[in-house]
């Protein structure tokens, strides 16, 4: 049965369909802290609760104690049970080059993989070489052209944003990838989902940061407990900093306090973490843990410019492809 450990609880993961763009589905996954309720739901399916009856003289059926599944739960220590560091639904690469590509929990990586059905990737070559990798290089390169990069620099950092969500689980540690433009419609955040398609199979959700530095960290907590592994920041107006935010782009693990509670388990963080904003500045120790890409129209009204071809459309035509691609550039290198 799919149940882990993390942070001090038992967890379970969720696999749900959701709509894509043109009638498609995709699979999402997320981890769900199980309650006594889920608990005996799963309990009840392997084994049955009986007690005596004093009056029929004979022992009956009954749900699975309360109590019982509560001391379960509670069993931090002694559960002989995997611990997970996250839940994906697209193959990653290991810290070796190796490929994790079979569905279900993989010891070395900690995350549980539960492809797309509908997912179809090209077999990629043990020892790519630099012909393979250039040749994959320009398949994302591709996807590019449309976008206002300032410099190559920042195109760099836009290849990074492509790649980084997929290769994630192979890295402890990954920056946050900010990006910043002038004026509105630029297409930052359309970058962001672009990254977001290839590594999931759909466009980002976001989050907005808090009024203040704590209520960015209580959002970002939640996300980080649920194990998903692109978590966005939408629409940073002003300075971005925090303890949190450090935490998550410097540390493997981090401690994520839980609302209600005076309690900060310790959490694997797979997390690649995004943030968008006209403006955006970064303070604090985040300049230090960023990677900074700039767009630029240059134009009055960009959300009015014409393209040849639209980047997330291509993708989801065969996502398959652009998952290898990056793969292959990792394995080369």
């Amino acid at each position: 049965t799919p149940i882990f450990t993390r942070s001090g609880s038992l967890v379970r993961p969720i696999i749900e369909k959701v709509p894509a763009a043109k009638g498609r589905q995709t699979t999402v996954a997320r981890l769900k802290t199980m309650c006594p309720a889920s608990l005996a739901d799963h309990v009840a399916q392997v084994a049955r609760y009986q007690r005596f009856d004093g009056r029929s003289k004979d022992w009956v059926t009954i749900n699975p104690p309360g109590e019982v599944m509560n001391a379960l739960l509670a069993r931090d220590g002694k559960w002989r049970l995997h611990p997970i560091a996250g839940v994906i639904t697209t193959p990653t690469i290991r810290s070796d080059g190796s490929i994790l590509d079979r569905p279900g929990y993989d010891p070395e990586t900690r995350l549980y993989l539960s492809l797309d059905p509908g997912f179809r990737m090209p077999a990629i070559p043990a020892h790519p070489g630099r012909d393979e990798a250039v040749k994959a290089l320009r398949l994302l390169e591709e996807l590019l052209v449309d976008f206002p990069f300032v410099s190559e620099v920042d195109r760099s950092v836009g290849l990074s944003s492509l790649m980084t969500p997929v290769v994630r689980g192979a890295l402890p540690t990954a920056p946050l990838h900010a990006i910043r433009a002038s004026t509105p419609g630029t297409g930052k955040s359309y970058l962001v989902d672009l990254a977001s398609v290839i590594a999931t199979g759909r466009r980002c959700p976001v989050i907005a940061a808090g009024r203040t530095e704590e209520e960015t960290e209580k959002r970002l907590g939640a996300l980080l407990r649920e194990g998903v592994p692109i978590i966005s920041i939408d629409n940073v107006n002003g300075e971005l900093g925090g303890d949190a935010l450090c935490q998550m782009t410097n540390m493997p693990i981090v401690r994520v306090r839980i609302l209600g509670k005076s309690e900060a388990p310790e959490t694997e963080c797979r997390a690649t973490v995004f943030a968008t904003g006209n403006g955006l500045i970064l303070v604090g120790d985040m300049t230090r843990r960023t990677v900074l890409c700039t767009l630029d129209t240059k134009a009055e009204r960009p959300e009015l410019r014409d393209f040849d071809f639209d980047p997330i459309e291509r993708v989801q035509t065969d996502r398959g492809a652009y998952v290898a691609a990056v793969l292959t550039i990792v394995r080369a290198y």
